[in-house]
């Protein structure tokens, strides 16, 4: 009995032994072309898309609300055509400000904007979609879906689109400032912990919200 099972160990290694020699020479090498492949199309992509936005008028804005409320912010606009432009913002807040106060979060929103007199002049109207990931608690700020967060956490996800209405000034050649409001729909799905510090879950939600998607005073400063 002994031997005999000793038998089948010695060829269950040897098969396992053969699975990774075949991994490390067929399959590895396949993956790493593959990544390969897939770097020099996106390369050439870029490449090729370069002439393109180089060719079009770019600003960058920073949302004084975000930064008001300490999360740092960042977006980049350029045009499709005279009419269209596209909006793309990132803000990130790293920060944990103690050991019973954080306010983190990475957020990505894209936007199609439509101006009714001319670019980057007037009113807009806009289409956004956005994603957010948070991690917040101990604020003691009631916050719409999450409510009090004076002494929870909350942890995950939200997801949202709506449509925008906003106007841009133009203060110079160069800087210019504009407001604007989004309404639409958010759908967060999330933890919620018992105290800021602990990992004591109470409980998985899903929540549904009807209203304001994104606000904000912008610096805005042209490129070109």
């Amino acid at each position: 009995m002994y031997g005999e099972a000793n038998y089948f160990n010695i060829l269950n290694t040897a098969k396992q032994n053969k699975k990774k020699v075949i991994y490390e020479k067929r399959v590895m090498p396949m993956r790493k072309k593959t990544r390969v492949k897939r770097g020099i199309i996106i390369f050439l992509f870029v490449v090729n898309y370069i002439p393109y936005i180089s060719a079009q008028k770019i600003c960058l804005k920073n949302n004084l609300i975000h930064d008001a409320v300490l999360i740092p912010n960042l977006s980049a606009e350029w045009t499709l055509s005279d009419k269209l432009s596209i909006d793309l913002n990132a803000a990130y807040n790293p920060f944990q400000f103690s050991d019973t106060k954080k306010w983190k979060l990475i957020a990505f929103r894209p936007e199609i904007r439509f101006w009714t007199f001319k670019k980057y002049a007037g009113a807009f109207w806009g289409v956004h979609v956005g994603y957010k990931f948070f991690n917040m608690g101990g604020i003691g700020i009631d916050i719409p879906s999450f409510g009090d967060l004076s002494s929870s956490r909350v942890q995950g996800s939200m997801y949202d689109a709506g449509i925008t209405f906003g106007h841009q000034w133009i203060l110079s050649p160069r800087w210019g400032i504009e407001a604007f409001l989004g309404v639409g729909y958010a759908k967060s799905v999330y933890d919620e912990y018992v105290c800021v510090k602990c990992g004591e879950k109470s409980g998985r939600y899903n929540d549904d919200y009807f209203g304001p998607t994104k606000t904000g005073i912008s610096l805005v400063y042209m490129l070109k």
